[in-house]
């Protein structure tokens, strides 16, 4: 009963979806992918191939379906309120094209980005597993400024892409950035880099026919390499096929990222129930984390969040890493009201930089490109990983790094100078 209520759930978000305004497409449309798959596809797997048992013991199905039909509310929510915002907005909007020509505004800031995030990522790639471990443990400070950094590749390749296209500097440039995704075993960078390629590669073709193509083989080959990372990486060292894969179970490598569910199940429990709440510690620890653990070596970050680690109810859960999506986070900051408030705040947040980057954006490629990296950041990387002190690092260094360069790359205003409307598949305007 629960999963065909969660099918009604999912389907009016799919019709929120084909009737947004064109420009808002791409975000609800990788949110509903990701609310899809966790919330029905997870539930599927973890309740009826499962059985309910993840990291050592038997969860139950009613804990689950409690967890997946609150997410999905609580998406619901966030997809109505971005559709009736935006339905509120401008119907068409035309872009400037206001690039300019000086490369030393528009070439060499990205250039001189995306080589500051290849030497964080080398420092990286020499430190290894023993310096993450380090890390973990409250050493090797230096290690996590530079893997920090090394996340600024990602919006400098980006704007790389918007300028020139899939061009050899830029296609050498993205093999190095999916060698280090690689190497750190961590598949939320590959998504950041996929889902605006894919978005760019869908509207920058012209033949129907191409355009499917082009962007099915691609997100063919990222999922591929999606479950090929869950199965045998190792964090820091890259893939290790000799090793031991967790199962050998096929579907477990589609659906392991679902395992948010017992997250969100744990926080229900462990919060909600019992009246817990902490209403401004992760706002604290987001502020209090960016300062590097080298200029503060006793600060402690996270403590909040301890209880759900606790309520994964055995040793292995407490060592698996398990995370909640950020529906656990406003669970945890003000219980169920905390998670109506969040839902139509996170909505505000992806219409605040929808705007910034439609006002910045120096030209129709860059606006594509920028949508769709907020789609993909917000819809999937802020949505699927609540820990508010990790998102706001990636904020600060991946969203943020971007606009900037748009910013940057700004011409100054001329005569006669040529405007244009967004090239979209579905019509030469966009809403």
């Amino acid at each position: 009963m629960t999963l065909l209520l969660i099918v009604a759930i999912v389907a009016a978000h799919a019709w929120l979806t084909m009737t947004a305004p064109t420009m808002h497409r791409p975000f609800l449309g990788v949110l509903l992918f990701c609310h899809a798959y966790v919330c029905l596809g997870g539930t599927w797997y973890w309740i009826y191939q499962k059985n309910t048992y993840f990291v050592g013991t038997m969860w139950g199905a009613a804990r689950l379906n409690e967890a997946a039909l609150t997410l999905s509310s609580a998406t619901l929510l966030m997809a109505l309120t971005v559709w009736v915002v935006s339905r509120r907005t401008p119907s068409t909007m035309v872009v400037t094209d206001r690039l300019s020509p000086d490369p030393l505004r528009s070439v060499i800031p990205a250039e001189m980005l995306f080589a500051i995030g290849v030497l964080a990522a080398l420092y990286v790639i020499q430190g290894g597993a023993a310096s993450a471990r380090a890390a973990l443990n409250g050493e090797a400070s230096y290690f996590l400024i530079a893997f920090q950094f090394a996340d600024m590749m990602i919006p400098a390749w980006l704007y790389m892409l918007a300028r020139r296209g899939f061009t050899g500097p830029v296609l050498a440039r993205f093999a190095f950035l999916v060698f280090y995704t690689i190497f750190t075993g961590l598949r939320y960078k590959l998504a950041l880099l996929a889902i605006p390629i894919v978005v760019f590669m869908f509207l920058k073709e012209r033949s129907v026919a191409k355009r499917i193509g082009l962007t099915a083989g691609f997100s063919a080959a990222v999922f591929t390499l999606f479950t090929v990372m869950t199965l045998y990486r190792s964090k820091f060292s890259g893939i290790d096929f000799t090793q031991r894969a967790p199962t050998t179970d096929p579907l477990f490598g589609i659906f392991a990222e679902s395992n948010v569910l017992f997250g969100l199940t744990s926080v229900i429990r462990t919060y909600i129930y019992r009246g817990v709440t902490y209403p401004l510690s992760p706002i604290i620890d987001s502020i209090s984390g960016l300062v590097p653990r080298v200029l503060m070596p006793t600060r402690m970050v996270g403590e909040y969040r301890k209880g759900a680690i606790h309520g994964l109810l055995t040793n292995e859960g407490f060592r698996s890493g398990t995370t909640y999506p950020v529906v656990g986070e406003f669970a945890i900051m003000g219980g169920w009201a905390g998670i109506a408030i969040g839902s139509i705040l996170f909505a505000f947040v992806y219409l605040f930089l929808h705007r910034l980057v439609r006002k910045l954006a120096p030209s129709t490629a860059h606006l594509i490109v920028g949508i769709a990296m907020v789609a993909g950041f917000v819809g999937y990387y802020n949505y699927s990983r609540g820990y508010l002190p990790q998102i706001t690092k990636g904020y600060i260094f991946i969203m943020i790094p971007y606009l900037v360069l748009c910013r940057l790359a700004w011409r100054r205003p001329q005569a006669g100078r040529s405007s244009y409307a967004v090239g979209f598949p579905t019509s030469n305007r966009v809403a």
